[in-house]
């Protein structure tokens, strides 16, 4: 498998792996609507600019919205999430990729890693 950290994933696809594999509700997609507007899991820079502009996810923006999401779940705001994760981003993003880097490299040979056509699929079918 390649590298996690070469992610490149859309909208639909993120959405799909924060509900878990199941089709993602109203609520979730209301919420990364809502944390996207407070800054996460995109700086303004990666943005790009006009609207429209699809952006790809990668690694570290999907495990920023996984912990920003976690955070809802908790009874946290979109407001007090976004108040930790984006004036801390780039020290959380070094924390994502060490602990990514002590990973056993088997990690993601498991039966329910495995069992992400979705997500392969569409990897495969884009050429990455």
């Amino acid at each position: 498998m390649d590298s996690p950290l070469n992610l490149s994933l859309t909208h639909g696809q993120v959405a799909w792996s924060l509900a878990r594999g199941q089709p993602p509700g109203r609520q979730l997609h209301d919420q990364l609507r809502y944390l996207r507007q407070r800054g996460v899991p995109f700086c303004k820079q990666e943005l790009g600019g006009g609207t429209g502009n699809r952006v790809h996810y990668g690694f570290d923006h999907l495990i920023e919205l996984g912990v920003a999401v976690f955070g809802l779940q908790r009874g946290m705001t979109p407001r007090e999430v976004a108040a930790i994760l984006v004036p801390h981003r780039a020290e959380f993003r070094r924390l994502y990729r060490d602990v990514l880097a002590t990973l056993p490299e088997n990690a993601f040979q498991a039966d329910w890693v495995m069992g992400l056509p979705t997500i392969r699929a569409s990897k495969k079918s884009s050429g990455r």
